[in-house]
């Protein structure tokens, strides 16, 4: 939801929009590159007629949609697309070649950034700036064999600001199956890495002052 409108990308729907005449047989239209939007304050309503294109038949999909203030990040297989919907009409600020998302739980949101990953890295925007945390730290070969992976989850200690990426990744091996107790944590604050490659299975009751992950 941006500027009090609903954006649904990645859309199928039937072409024939008449409740009355709908046929139970009737094919869907799948649209993969598309995003329909509702009217101001009319969420529930999504005229297929109203629409984005984000570049056609470019052998990517709509992966994931997310608002920033007054921005829509599309993020496509490959690329991302900035969309700028503060006015009356849309218009693409900004694309971003090979920042885009194969997984959707790829992209989480906290109070000032978006964070991102992919095979190439972890990224953040903060409506102003792209963040790419590895460049010249971690080599593309360590980052897609040692940390990237479709499986990977996201976390970020707000309070801390620590973006947290568990991994199933161990060493330069995938195991199938194997438990996410792969850590790496990234310091947005000063863009340092810290690395836990085994994470704790049982709990404790008794802490350390000095103890730091």
């Amino acid at each position: 939801i941006v500027n009090r409108r609903l954006y649904a990308g990645n859309v199928s729907y039937f072409q024939n929009n008449d409740p009355q005449s709908m046929d139970e047989k009737e094919k869907t239209i799948h649209r993969p590159d598309r995003i329909i939007k509702s009217g101001v304050n009319k969420l529930d309503i999504l005229p297929p007629d109203d629409f984005l294109e984000i570049v056609s038949d470019d052998g990517q999909d709509i992966v994931k949609l997310i608002g920033y203030g007054a921005e829509l990040l599309v993020f496509k297989n490959d690329d991302l697309y900035l969309i700028d919907c503060s006015g009356e009409y849309e218009f693409v600020k900004h694309t971003k070649y090979n920042m885009g998302v194969s997984n959707p739980l790829h992209v989480i949101r906290s109070e000032k950034y978006i964070f991102w990953l992919n095979e190439n890295g972890a990224y953040a925007y903060d409506g102003n700036e792209y963040y790419h945390f590895n460049k010249n730290k971690i080599s593309s070969n360590e980052w897609k064999e040692r940390i990237y992976s479709q499986d990977a989850k996201l976390m970020f200690d707000d309070k801390k600001q620590l973006l947290i990426i568990f991994t199933k990744y161990s060493q330069s091996n995938y195991i199938a199956n194997q438990k996410a107790n792969n850590m790496l944590i990234i310091n947005v604050g000063n863009s340092s890495f810290f690395f836990k490659s085994t994470i704790s299975a049982s709990n404790t009751n008794n802490y350390s002052q000095s103890a730091q992950v």
